[in-house]
């Protein structure tokens, strides 16, 4: 009776004490063994989808005001009218 008491605290205080101390543990343990080579390109990789980024943003402009142009000048006209 005396060793179950003792056991079902042991194991009250492992699962109060015992998560706390994995997570960090894992925490700490992923973030220092974690050495993949594609973060030592991240500053590479960002340049480059900001240059994509850029010129798709140019190629939309493009295309709306090939697009759009007439349009909006004979919006223009029709509004300078009344």
């Amino acid at each position: 009776v005396y060793e179950k008491g003792l056991n079902r605290k042991r194991k009250k205080q492992i699962q109060i004490i015992d998560p706390l101390k994995n997570l960090s543990y894992n925490y700490n343990n992923k973030a220092s063994t974690h050495r993949c080579p594609c973060f030592a390109y991240g500053d590479e990789i960002n340049r480059r989808v900001k240059k994509e980024v850029n010129i798709l943003f140019q190629r939309l402009l493009e295309y709306n005001e090939k697009t759009f142009d007439k349009f909006m000048q004979e919006i223009t006209i029709e509004h300078e009218k009344r």
